[in-house]
């Protein structure tokens, strides 16, 4: 959805991820001014600040309370006077797009689930199908119960998602497969801080990739 660049969420501090010649970088935003541009700390290379040709073209994005946002825009300078600040153009169009619950990413990542049932433990294996910051649905071999409390452990691009408890919300039979023969939606009940910061790295990773292919 694409809406005004002056009702852009920027918050002092917050991190960009600047995408400038095929390499990525995080940098936090240091101050603006709105239809003007956009100021940030100076993304480095081999520790010296990058060196650029004036309007260089850069793609930003950004997860901000549950919602992705993403523009195409230009670098107007770098200034390395006292610190090291890029200046890029404000944008001139923004898209945003949802994060929550009722938006997850359709994805395909390994998952390994461990639970306990009457004082035993269990372990099965499948695959995350997508996933959100409040949840996901898995395909996995073993049979669960709605209301049972799994914990999930994945290796994402963005870091391995460790020790992450959620909560069966419902389950389905899939009876064309043998060694995923259950779908089953999960809630995340609560999320650190490190899975969190995971979970939305991955996520926009994910949504940098698709806006790249349309």
């Amino acid at each position: 959805m694409a809406i005004l660049p002056k009702n852009i969420p920027l918050t002092l501090g917050h991190k960009l991820t600047v995408s400038i010649l095929a390499q990525k970088f995080e940098v936090p935003i240091r101050g603006w001014y709105t239809s003007k541009y956009i100021i940030t700390e100076a993304p480095l290379v081999n520790g010296d600040p990058i060196r650029l040709a004036p309007n260089t073209g850069c793609e930003v994005h950004f997860i901000k309370e549950g919602e992705y946002f993403t523009f195409k825009t230009h670098v107007m300078c770098i200034s390395v006077n006292v610190v090291a600040l890029m200046i890029i153009d404000f944008p001139r169009t923004v898209d945003s797009y949802s994060l929550r619950k009722n938006k997850r990413l359709k994805i395909s990542s390994p998952v390994e689930l461990s639970y306990t049932v009457a004082n035993k433990a269990f372990n099965d294996y499948g695959i995350i199908r997508d996933l959100s910051l409040t949840g996901a649905l898995i395909t996995h071999k073993k049979e669960l119960q709605k209301g049972n409390k799994v914990v999930l452990n994945s290796k994402l691009s963005s870091g391995d998602l460790s020790g992450q408890e959620a909560v069966v919300k419902n389950i389905r039979h899939n009876p064309k497969s043998e060694t995923e023969a259950y779908v089953t939606g999960v809630n995340f009940p609560k999320v650190t801080d490190e899975n969190k910061a995971i979970i939305q790295g991955f996520l926009e990773g994910v949504m940098g990739i698709e806006q790249q292919k349309s």
